[in-house]
């Protein structure tokens, strides 16, 4: 969505009409319609936050910088799956070789063309389609991801007083602390 879209999708909720954003920014009609179509994309400061606050939004919002952060965002939770199922297949790496074979991947490419992975212990040596080696990956992966999503899901929670009893322990000693500092009686 551009600026000049979110503009007029603001306005529009509020039910304000052209004119009185155009009287409540000491601007004409026509330039709030330039604003509305993009024809005018810089906003200066001295526009965009009286313009922010007459239609009950932020400038970031009208700038599209929001929208901006929740991409960030989703790119961040990419990143950080991407680095758990990195660390997760050295994990299952290491299982593997617990049961006594050793792996290494991108190992060759077998005659349909698909890389494969060697298997590898002290009596036999075999290769395996690299695709079904990353399915067996992935699926354990979304297994485990599945159970510890489960396993702390609100039905599987406990009250205990061990966290409450701490946190009182704590907040009266911080209390103590805030009383001596202040030689105040409370």
């Amino acid at each position: 969505m551009t600026i000049g879209e979110r503009i007029k999708k603001r306005r529009k909720e509020l039910k304000i009409s052209v004119d009185t954003l155009a009287d409540k920014l000491g601007k004409n009609r026509a330039t709030i319609y330039r604003y509305e179509n993009d024809e005018i994309e810089n906003l200066p400061l001295t526009i965009l936050e009286p313009l922010a606050d007459t239609l009950q939004t932020t400038p970031g919002y009208l700038m599209g910088w929001d929208e901006m952060d929740e991409e960030l965002n989703k790119i961040k939770h990419d990143l950080d799956v991407f680095d758990a199922k990195v660390s997760f297949h050295n994990l299952f790496n290491q299982i593997i070789k617990s049961f006594g074979y050793e792996v290494e991947e991108n190992f060759a490419t077998d005659l349909d063309g698909d890389t494969t992975v060697l298997f590898e212990n002290n009596s036999e040596a075999f290769e395996i389609k690299e695709k079904s080696y990353n399915e067996l990956l992935n699926s354990c992966f979304s297994f485990i991801d599945f159970g510890v999503s489960k396993l702390i899901s609100n039905e599987n929670r406990v009250k205990s007083n061990f966290f409450v009893e701490s946190f009182e322990k704590k907040s009266q000693i911080k209390f103590t602390e805030i009383e001596n500092q202040t030689n105040i009686d409370l």
